[in-house]
């Protein structure tokens, strides 16, 4: 009976199998004999997606959180006028400080969370309306 040897393969993403294969015959025990095979995968576009895309989870001109975290501050009100990159609300992840800024200039429409909340990643902090109006 041939040894055999452990190795692990990546089936999937986050997905090892760890398999039985026959032990190749070496002339120096330094020598590794190793097999790539590498294929494109038929969908490139990735299952996942670790920052949300605003405009596949809420309405035009929300501000999404990008990652879990703590809201900190809120730096406008309801009603205040912003331009582009103006700090609308900070949020704290992993003992960092991040800012969500207005996208472009407008009003703010909706503020919808407040200091000290929990948030998850994509969920709605803010809406920024273009309409003066609001």
């Amino acid at each position: 009976m041939p040894e055999t040897m452990r190795a692990a393969v990546l089936r999937a993403p986050r997905h090892v199998e760890v398999v039985e294969i026959p032990k190749p015959v070496m002339s120096n025990p330094t020598d590794i004999l190793v097999r790539v095979e590498l294929t494109a995968p038929s969908d490139p576009t990735p299952s996942w997606t670790v920052f949300p895309d605003p405009s596949t989870v809420a309405e035009a001109g929300s501000l999404v959180a990008p990652m879990p975290g703590a809201v900190v501050r809120i730096e406008v009100i309801q009603g205040s006028r912003v331009q582009a990159g103006t700090p609308v609300v900070v949020l704290e992840a992993m003992k960092m400080e991040h800012t969500v800024r207005a996208p472009a200039d407008g009003v703010i429409a909706a503020i919808s969370v407040a200091a000290g909340d929990q948030v998850e990643s994509g969920q709605v902090l803010a809406v920024v309306s273009a309409d003066e109006t609001v």
